[in-house]
């Protein structure tokens, strides 16, 4: 009886936590197998129609309970999106070979399917799926959702070298299973075909893999490359065999790459860089190494995973934190921050700054009247406004509502040069605000109309010197008090706290 193959034994190592999700995921390991089989057996092709239509129940009714669970958990999130997309790139894919079973080689369809769900198992259950299980139980244990993913990558820190076990250990136990297999069906063939058809499905093996993996020498030198590995650097086969570690790597220094071969050669762990491409352009890269010794030759295999998306989801997720969503201006919590930066700017450099608070005259009848989409065009219009007033140097942030802050430094080393300065930027601020907005007015009675609005700005100004007024917090309520002053006072016109006010 011929020996059954597992390619992909079940770990625990690959349990999420989440019954459910772990039922599931069991079952595709089961598939997984029962493909390897078929394609081993002569006659296991007859097999394959009932294995994908399986294969097909199982997507439908995996999917529904993991995006369930990630919407309650962390609804609305990149990461809940990324995850979605992976669903659907997953089912394009599969109904792909679907069709191909129709049209062409079943044995082939038979290959594709098996390399897919391979490639899916490694990296959606190991990497997604394991990182959005601990976000979720992370968010029943931490403060904030941002304190529950920086406990998720610190649990998946180590996950990487797994992956890279996980990898080794598969191909070791495919090469081991298939010499087997051919050594009962082919025994008579010679020992040099024999390794020349174990070879051979090793490179399939690692050009099919999703990832960069490469072999590097003690020096650096690169001996081996998968299709992956080319492809994210953009060079064919024979010109990446051409180039070293010292070509690629465009973050360490020559010293610095001469640590990291001499380190990993003997040991293994993963560590980010920047791998720089054909064309000039820049890639970030997480490099899982790992030593090894084969013929009496020490080398180095690198798997080269880009995270160019895991970079854009934390700056996306870092921009929630500090950045207003309609405006994208900085909000309170990185006002506070640029505001205490003033204060020690104007400690350190003997020049007087200023603190302003910008408050629409009139704003709530333009959102009364057209509506709280146009209200929104009107406040991206005023922080672009506001934006051509000030210099680079000055950081314009938005509070909430028509509420706006401007902090300005280097006016002047003396007051009343200060106060001029203060008080013609104001007047630039409140010419420009005052310039009529005109709005794409959409009706479902009528055709799309522009319209013109019209509103002004009252301006409250707090002169910083870096001695008194102390917290970021007193700064903004003497620059509120001072707007107020100018509102009730007839509105459109600027107030400084302790020195007056100019009207329009």
């Amino acid at each position: 009886m011929q020996e059954r193959l597992e390619i992909f034994p079940w770990n625990d190592y690959l349990t999420t936590g989440i019954p459910d999700i772990d039922a599931q995921h069991r079952r595709l390991v089961a598939l997984l197998n029962a493909l390897a089989n078929a394609l081993a057996d002569s006659e296991g092709e007859l097999a394959f129609p009932s294995v994908y239509r399986e294969l097909e129940d199982y997507v439908v009714y995996h999917f529904q309970t993991e995006e369930a669970l990630w919407h309650r958990s962390f609804p609305d999130t990149p990461w809940e999106a990324a995850h979605r997309k992976e669903h659907e790139t997953f089912i394009r894919d599969l109904h792909r070979i679907g069709r191909e079973s129709n049209t062409g080689s079943l044995r082939t369809t038979l290959e594709k399917t098996l390399v897919f769900l391979t490639h899916w198992l490694v990296f959606h259950i190991l990497e997604a799926d394991k990182r959005a299980a601990i976000f979720v139980r992370a968010i029943g244990t931490e403060p904030s959702l941002e304190a529950a993913r920086e406990k998720a990558e610190q649990e998946m820190t180590d996950m990487s070298s797994f992956l890279l076990e996980s990898v080794l250990g598969v191909t070791d136990h495919l090469v081991r299973t298939t010499f087997s297999l051919k050594r009962e069906t082919l025994e008579r063939k010679k020992k040099e075909e024999e390794a020349r058809i174990l070879a051979s499905r090793n490179r399939v093996l690692m050009d099919h893999f999703p990832e960069g993996l490469c072999v590097l020498s003690p020096e650096g030198q690169i001996l081996e490359a998968n299709d992956a590995f080319c492809v994210q650097l953009g060079y064919t086969l024979k010109e990446i065999l051409s180039l070293s570690l010292f070509d690629v790597d465009a973050r360490h220094t020559s010293d610095e790459i001469r640590d990291i071969l001499k380190e990993y050669l003997h040991g293994s762990g993963q560590f980010e860089s920047v791998h720089r491409r054909k064309d000039g352009t820049l890639l970030d890269v997480e490099v899982v190494a790992s030593g090894g010794e084969g013929g009496g030759i020490r080398s180095l295999l690198c798997l080269c995973r880009d995270i160019t998306g895991r970079k854009k989801a934390e700056e996306a997720v870092r921009s929630l934190a500090f950045h207003d969503q309609l405006t994208q201006l900085p909000n309170r919590r990185l006002l506070d921050d640029r505001l205490r930066q003033a204060l020690l700017h104007c400690r350190r450099s003997d020049s007087l700054g200023a603190l302003m608070f910008v408050d629409l005259d009139n704003f709530k009848p333009i959102n009364d009247r057209y509506g709280h989409h146009e209200g929104d065009l009107v406040l991206i219009e005023t922080a672009r406004r506001i934006r051509g007033c000030v210099r680079d140097l000055d950081t314009i942030g938005r509070l909430g509502g028509d509420e706006f802050l401007v902090i300005l430094t280097d006016l002047a080393p003396d007051r009343s040069r200060a106060l001029e300065n203060v008080f013609m930027i104001a007047d630039k601020i409140r010419t420009a605000l005052a310039a009529p907005y005109t709005i794409l007015i959409h009706d479902q009675e009528i055709a799309p109309v522009f319209v013109e609005a019209h509103c002004s700005a009252s301006i409250g100004a707090v002169l910083i010197d870096g001695d008194g007024h102390g917290e970021p917090e007193a700064l903004i309520r003497l620059a509120d008090r001072a707007m107020y002053r100018a509102k009730e006072t007839g509105r459109n016109r600027a107030c400084v706290h302790e020195d007056g006010c100019v009207p329009n």
